[in-house]
């Protein structure tokens, strides 16, 4: 059960479930342009931490050409900002799955994989902030799309299980 309440206002403003949720959304729909399929419920958690981490962001590559690979060998010290970020919030991200699960704007396949759904309601009040980290969130799941296999995605981040 999520618990708001004891939370710093930081890290509601930061990290709740709903806003977690919108960029979960915007990562799987732009993922599925490439692999309709859905996304690997796994990589919820490379999408997540990329996009909510301002020093992950702020280096992307200008297009989804780019290759991770390439771009964590040419930013060692991301893959430890990612790694660190992603144990750090794999909570928020847990609570943004089952937010979404909940309110259908993400559908779980039968082989697993996460699924666009829909939102209720589209929030005309982003300002120019949450509008880039769903700009961010569209990137991520473009470009994690280009790669074939989530395990080598998994390799070049640094995770193991």
């Amino acid at each position: 059960m999520m618990d708001l309440k004891n939370r710093p206002i930081e890290v509601i403003s930061l990290l709740n479930p709903a806003y977690c949720s919108l960029i979960l959304f915007e990562a799987v729909k732009n993922y599925m342009k490439k692999k309709p399929d859905g996304m690997p419920f796994s990589l919820a958690y490379v999408a997540l931490p990329m996009v909510l981490n301002k020093k992950l962001f702020s280096s992307f590559p200008s297009n989804t050409n780019a290759r991770l690979d390439i771009w964590i060998k040419d930013n060692p010290e991301l893959k430890y900002i990612f790694m660190k970020s992603a144990v750090n919030i794999s909570r928020y991200v847990n609570e943004a799955v089952l937010f979404s699960l909940d309110q259908n704007s993400i559908i779980l396949s039968d082989n697993g994989n996460l699924l666009k759904g829909t939102l209720r309601k589209k929030n005309n009040y982003l300002n120019d902030e949450l509008n880039e980290c769903i700009d961010n969130a569209a990137f991520i799941g473009k470009w994690l799309s280009k790669i074939n296999k989530e395990s080598t995605i998994y390799t070049i981040m640094g995770i193991r299980p």
